[in-house]
């Protein structure tokens, strides 16, 4: 297994993932965009405002129930596919489709959905969100490498 070409997902702060198809409305870009790491994210996700990018390794993923969770690259290279070694380095994407096995996203968001698999070294983007008195990462897209996994409908 080439541990350097995958991403996990894991998680200690449930995200949401919320996917943005380009249309006439809000065209994405992903240039510029900030890439944070999942640690920092984790650590204080009140500090962070507008479009942001987190990348890392998928380590579980749940095609019926659309969720992922991830760790960062250098976190997979020092733990493989465990949970993490740092538990502020995992994250939980959640991607709804037609059924929300665990509710709707703050913004009530559906996605279309290509889960990634295992081991995939994935891009995530979006935006962090207050519900309650926690925060979600309402995603605009997941890519791997060039190609859109998931984004929002």
């Amino acid at each position: 297994m080439n541990k350097s070409l995958s991403f996990a997902m894991a998680s200690t702060l449930i995200i949401v993932v919320g996917i943005i198809g380009f249309n006439a409305v809000y065209s994405f870009k992903n240039d510029n965009i900030p890439l944070i790491k999942i640690q920092d994210l984790n650590a204080d996700p009140g500090a962070y405002t507008g479009i942001v990018s987190i990348r890392g390794v998928v380590i579980y993923a749940d095609e019926q129930q659309y969720i992922f969770r991830m760790i960062s690259e250098e976190e997979y290279l020092t733990c493989g596919l465990q949970a993490s070694c740092n538990p502020l380095g995992t994250i939980a994407i959640y991607t709804p489709g037609e059924i929300k096995h665990f509710g709707n996203t703050p913004s009530d968001f559906t996605y279309n959905v290509k889960m990634p698999s295992v081991t995939d070294l994935v891009t995530v983007y979006g935006e962090i969100k207050k519900n309650g008195d926690q925060y979600a990462f309402e995603v605009e897209k997941v890519t791997k490498g060039s190609v859109d996994l998931i984004t929002r409908i």
